[in-house]
């Protein structure tokens, strides 16, 4: 302890000065900083809530019956086996007609269809589309899936 009192008392102009107060302050910020950035443990514990409550808000499309009468049109039923969502949309970058029901509401466990319609004679195969929606957190979100072939149901785009 006395060499460091020491040590300042021969070097105060230094330590006082510019330089010395420059480093002071650095070293200073830095620890401010190393201590900020450690989080809590309830902070931890409230941003897996968040997640968690994130993820139960998100719908879960379970893919049924499809049918297409004359290959123009194709009808596919879903149940929504997650959590209740609602403005409801449906977009596809293929030449077709898309459209969701119900557009308005879509709570758990009910069901749903997406039609999509070609614009010009036979749907053309594959097809993507994307389900667009809002949360009950009041987030818009989407899911994007893939249509195959008609025999098949579509498949989520991660």
């Amino acid at each position: 302890m006395n060499d460091v009192l020491h040590w300042i008392q021969e070097n105060k102009q230094w330590v006082f000065g510019g330089v010395g107060v420059a480093i002071g302050s650095a070293i200073i910020a830095f620890i401010v900083h190393a201590i900020r950035r450690r989080r809590s443990p309830t902070e931890g514990l409230a941003r897996a809530e968040l997640q968690q409550r994130q993820h139960a808000s998100r719908p879960v499309y379970s893919w049924g019956h499809s049918n297409t009468p004359d290959f123009v049109t194709l009808t596919c039923q879903f149940r929504n086996e997650g959590g209740p969502v609602s403005q409801l949309s449906v977009e596809s970058t293929a030449a077709v007609a898309a459209e969701v029901t119900p557009h308005d509401a879509l709570p758990s466990h009910h069901d749903g269809f997406v039609r999509l319609s070609s614009r010009a004679g036979r749907l053309p195969l594959p097809i993507q589309f994307q389900i667009h929606y809002t949360t009950s957190l009041n987030q818009r979100e989407r899911q994007a899936f893939r249509l195959q072939s008609f025999e098949t149901q579509p498949e989520q785009v991660i």
